[in-house]
């Protein structure tokens, strides 16, 4: 059964008070039905039975994320962007890194110091918030992250973790496209992936070849029950096109919260090309 809401996001009625953290612009309802989510090995989604019915949402909007450090800094990791434990940068004189310069209209952009993420962040979420509240779901696009290191060091198959969501402003004097909202916010995605959601996952040497990929927004269920299939985004900032602008593009970041931030949240198996690898199932039939 599927639910066509904007932006459908499960979460457990016992995780309420925890998911209270989570500022909804948007009205929350119990779903009348209570869906029994099928084992993962049904459907190949990483949802497991629940005993107490689903609550859906229309939007699950973030926090400001680690709201006592932001994010970027409050890990272990030290923060994307940190510097060496020495306390020394790369570059040439003076300790500046080298490097062509960038363009900020075209990328959001993480700085070199620690917790550097947090400001930035805060702009892409709200950002989304702002052109959703606009447009709504069409505007919508559902982001997953793959680590093909990952897979071939643990022998697992291949893996998407759903990491958030990305919007682009039809309003836009040139609308972005789903490529161009990916890539001009590519590293805030991937180093919130990282460091906020599946360290064990995307860490190390498991960064290695990172991978973003797409689906229809707000297609989570869709998704699960393997009725739809994933696009990679491929590419580089190189592609985004000269009359692009970041502003006109925003990010919202899946958050963990109780078991989730110990054994992870929303990821489906598909083959290679991003297909489902098991038939079409049902909740609820």
């Amino acid at each position: 059964m599927h639910f066509p809401i904007p932006c459908t996001k499960i979460i457990a009625t016992g995780a309420s008070a925890s998911r209270a953290r989570r500022r909804l612009f948007l009205a929350s309802f119990i779903a009348v039905a209570a869906p029994t989510v099928r084992p993962a090995s049904s459907g190949n989604a990483a949802f497991v039975p629940r005993a107490t019915p689903l609550q859906y949402n229309d939007h699950h909007q973030t926090v400001s994320v680690r709201a006592a450090g932001g994010f970027g800094g409050s890990g272990s990791g030290g923060g994307f962007g940190s510097p060496k434990k020495d306390g020394k940068k790369k570059g040439g004189r003076g300790g500046a890194a080298a490097g062509p310069a960038r363009d900020d209209s075209k990328v959001r952009t993480v700085s070199g110091s620690s917790g550097s993420g947090a400001k930035p962040l805060r702009v892409a979420a709200n950002t989304f918030d702002s052109i959703f509240e606009k447009y709504g779901a069409p505007c919508v696009t559902d982001l997953y992250v793959r680590s093909p290191a990952n897979e071939a060091d643990t022998g697992s198959d291949p893996t998407f973790w759903f990491v958030g969501k990305v919007a682009a402003d039809p309003s836009a004097p040139r609308p972005p496209t789903v490529a161009e909202a990916v890539l001009s916010q590519k590293r805030l995605i991937l180093e919130y992936a990282k460091r906020e959601l599946r360290p064990q996952n995307f860490v190390g040497k498991y960064s290695e070849g990172l991978q973003v990929w797409t689906a229809p927004g707000n297609s989570e269920m869709d998704v699960v029950q393997n009725k739809a299939a994933l696009e990679r985004v491929a590419g580089s900032t190189a592609d985004i096109a000269e009359d692009f602008d970041v502003r006109n593009v925003g990010f919202n970041p899946e958050i963990y919260v109780g078991d989730e931030i110990k054994d992870g949240g929303l990821r489906v198996v598909r083959d290679e090309a991003g297909k489902p690898v098991k038939p079409v199932f049902e909740i609820n039939d």
